[in-house]
């Protein structure tokens, strides 16, 4: 088998190999190439299947146009659209992604971090486990990252999140304005900054109102939020939860499940996330994440670092918050 270039293409079609490059490279009309050439050698490659290399090409132009995406949990609704989202931008960019699953595991993720560069991505999109950005922050030295979701308030890496303190205040605010003063916040990691922030909006709200904060879980998963529900409904008592995720949210409906507590629910819940699925469960309130615009504005981003390095330009602004959405809190 005959593997195509566009030599191949040339001699059968009888044109220069420069006028076969100008013409799959989209430079016909910029070097006035005339319709009928420029038809005869797409049909040409068209009819072969050529495929250009992109070994060459990243030989040629110092680009691959690839980048590359590492998030800590793909299983996770909120991760799996998120990556969704962004392969497809990238794609109507130019750009393919190669995802990365570090399973929210620091030397996972380094691993992760030297295959990408290894690879001569462009540039690199993550969402960040590692509670020390040192490793990171060394990457981003060599190759353009900017941080998604999660971030570091101790370093000057680029990134793209929600304001999840401020989500988390106003949630809280609103089971307050329901005549909770026992509510309890089910969080994940506290070392990752959004679980800490979601925190200290719910804290800072309940001190405020001068009600009984409790706070417990150590994990964004549905191990963690089943055994800290069952911990609350066995001991604790509040009258209602707020789940730091989605994920937490599930293993919170578990329990409610198997305490005979769930229909009807006894509890008022709450969930920082809104996946659509969310709309099978109407009766959780809950606070949104703008998970299209994070995903823009982070490839976004990312593609003016890397054009900003290839031309060896001024680099951009290091950071950017979104707000969440919290129309979607019930009265």
């Amino acid at each position: 088998m005959i593997h195509e270039t566009i030599r191949t293409i040339a001699a059968r079609t009888g044109v220069s190999v420069s006028t076969v490059s100008r013409v799959l490279t989209g430079k016909a009309d910029q070097y006035r190439i005339a319709q009928n050439t420029q038809k005869l050698i797409l049909a040409e490659a068209e009819r072969c299947h050529y495929a250009p290399s992109h070994v060459a090409r990243a030989l040629r132009t110092r680009t691959t146009k690839t980048i590359g995406l590492i998030v800590p949990a793909i299983s996770n609704p909120f991760f799996w659209k998120l990556a969704g989202m962004i392969s497809q931008q990238a794609k109507s960019k130019g750009y393919v992604v190669l995802l990365m699953d570090s399973n929210g595991d620091p030397e996972l993720e380094r691993d992760g971090l030297t295959a990408l560069k290894s690879h001569n991505v462009d540039g690199i999109l993550m969402i960040p486990s590692t509670d020390d950005p040192e490793v990171i922050e060394r990457a981003a030295e060599e190759i353009p990252l900017i941080l998604l979701d999660r971030y570091y308030d101790n370093s000057t890496l680029p990134y793209v999140s929600s304001t999840n303190e401020l989500g988390a205040y106003e949630g809280t605010r609103f089971l307050l304005s329901k005549g909770h003063r026992r509510i309890a916040f089910v969080q994940g990691k506290a070392h990752v900054i959004t679980s800490s922030e979601r925190v200290g909006g719910f804290c800072r709200a309940m001190q405020e109102a001068n009600a009984e904060a409790i706070v417990l879980g150590d994990d964004f998963t549905v191990e963690n939020g089943y055994n800290s529900a069952l911990e609350l409904l066995d001991h604790q008592q509040p009258t209602a939860i707020f789940a730091g995720n989605n994920t937490i949210l599930f293993g919170v409906l578990k329990a409610l499940r198997e305490r005979d507590a769930f229909r009807p629910l006894k509890i008022d819940l709450m969930c920082f996330d809104n996946p659509e699925y969310m709309e099978f469960f109407p009766f959780v309130y809950r606070i949104g994440q703008n998970i299209d615009q994070m995903g823009v504005e982070a490839l976004d981003m990312l593609i003016r670092k890397i054009e900003a390095k290839q031309k060896q330009q001024e680099e951009i602004s290091p950071s950017l918050l979104l707000p969440v959405d919290l129309s979607l809190l019930k009265n």
